[in-house]
């Protein structure tokens, strides 16, 4: 897998119970500024930024502190907010719901995009491989 094939994903919240007192329930521990003057959060989205366009899975009552840390550092995100806490695996489930979950999604969904972007040879690779992989190879010439 390419580098440019990942899509971060940070999920991020907490009760604020850890590192009481510094932290809170609507200040959880990764949005605390530590060392360096940046947030845990802050840091990392440094250092997913190279990678693409991150998506952040946090509750409702965090966007604004999650807009805002993500503001002091320049970092374009998507955010998806959730209406209460819903721990590790539901919340990373949720992320998962656009991205094709078989081969044959992952064909079609490359099918549909190389009909309007017929010029990416990335794409016409891919497709290859996949049907190839299928033991499909009439449709992979």
């Amino acid at each position: 897998m390419r580098l440019d094939q990942v899509t971060p994903v940070l999920m991020c919240g907490g009760e604020g119970k850890r590192l009481r007192p510094l932290s809170r329930r609507k200040c959880p521990k990764p949005f605390i500024t530590m060392f360096g003057g940046v947030s845990l959060f802050q840091e990392t989205l440094r250092r997913v930024k190279p990678l693409g366009v991150p998506v952040v899975l946090t509750r409702e009552d965090l966007e604004d502190i999650v807009l805002e840390q993500a503001e002091d550092i320049v970092c374009d995100m998507k955010c998806v907010l959730e209406p209460c806490a819903k721990n590790t695996a539901p919340a990373a489930s949720q992320n998962n719901t656009t991205e094709p979950r078989t081969l044959n999604e992952a064909i079609t969904k490359l099918t549909a995009h190389l009909q309007s972007n017929s010029e990416d040879v990335d794409s016409w690779r891919l497709l290859g491989w996949s049907y190839n992989r299928q033991n499909n190879f009439n449709s992979a010439k």
